[in-house]
């Protein structure tokens, strides 16, 4: 049986684990959104953020560079920090490089199985990890398994998102269930910008 998001709430702020969140991105707020679609998309997900995050549903954003999708993710962490909840913000290329580089020392499966097990997780540029290689088998791995156990996943990427066939070419790229798996991860709060 899954544990409750809820159990995960820690009694006091100081006993969050750090969030791996940039600098750069520790003072985001709501009104600081340059895009209309992330913001608006944001805003509805943090109205209902308990109801969905429990049932494991979170945002992903895709599109050009530069259209806000990290820092509406950052907007949500601080929420979610807010909230006394663990966050882990993973920057996709050099955290899965590493933990490719790492696949057979105890560190390597450890990273993974830590990620897989984080009550939230922001999988910031899933794009940043190249196509068919063992760092994006990893990362569609860790996918998968929050996934199957209702762990919300934020996800963003530099891909265009805006029709049937922009899911079906990243599927070809990064697996298919990967593909299937960030879309009904998001049911209601995809934004493709």
């Amino acid at each position: 049986m899954p544990v409750s998001l809820r159990d995960a709430v820690v009694w006091h702020p100081t006993m969050l684990p750090p969030s791996g969140l940039p600098e750069r991105f520790l003072d985001a707020t709501p009104s600081g959104i340059g895009n209309a679609a992330i913001r608006a998309v944001v805003d509805r997900y943090l109205a209902a953020f308990w109801r969905e995050a429990s049932a494991g549903i979170a945002p992903a954003f895709f599109g050009k560079p530069g259209e806000w999708k990290t820092y509406g993710a950052a907007v949500i962490v601080r929420y979610a920090l807010s909230q006394r909840l663990p966050v882990a913000f993973v920057e996709c290329g050099p955290w899965f490089l590493r933990a490719d580089a790492l696949f057979y020392a105890v560190e390597g499966p450890r990273m993974l199985d830590d990620l897989a097990r984080a009550p939230f997780v922001v999988l910031d540029d899933v794009t940043q990890v190249q196509p068919s290689t063992r760092a994006a088998e990893l990362m569609a791995n860790v996918l998968a398994v929050r996934f199957g156990a209702q762990r919300p996943t934020l996800v963003t990427g530099n891909a265009p998102m805006r029709a049937a066939e922009d899911l079906r070419r990243f599927g070809e790229l990064y697996r298919a269930d990967f593909a299937r798996r960030l879309r009904h991860g998001s049911t209601g709060y995809w934004a493709a910008v």
